[in-house]
């Protein structure tokens, strides 16, 4: 399931998930697209558990290119920084304008460190 898995069912497929080298290694880069709603939600959640169960030195999310938010995904999003956060392993977020609002909407956004980029998000570790 790590390394570029993508399957998953049709409604709600699994974040692409890559282990990052160089500069950062170890670093695991979960990619979610198109929606975080209840249904990828939960799958974000369990792809997510998976990751950290391997207790990387850190974890970036991904949801640039989500284009469609619920209040059930955002609830997901902080399952998975609380899971991050009781195994100690640092977690950030790279978001764009939707998600930002998504989460300000929530009144969650303060228990995210957010980043315009992926590239950005990296630097700042």
């Amino acid at each position: 399931m790590l390394d570029g898995a993508e399957g998953g069912s049709a409604a709600a497929p699994e974040p692409a998930v890559t282990v990052l080298d160089g500069r950062w290694p170890g670093v695991r880069l979960l990619r979610q697209t198109e929606a975080l709603d209840d249904t990828a939600g939960r799958v974000l959640q369990r792809v997510a558990a998976d990751v950290l169960a391997c207790a990387p030195p850190f974890v970036l999310v991904d949801l640039s290119a989500v284009h469609t938010v619920t209040a059930d995904g955002v609830a997901a999003l902080v399952v998975v920084a609380e899971t991050a956060g009781e195994a100690d392993i640092g977690l950030a977020v790279v978001a764009g304008n939707r998600m930002r609002a998504a989460l300000a909407e929530n009144d969650v956004h303060d228990l995210f460190e957010l980043y315009e980029t992926v590239d950005e998000a990296l630097e700042a570790m």
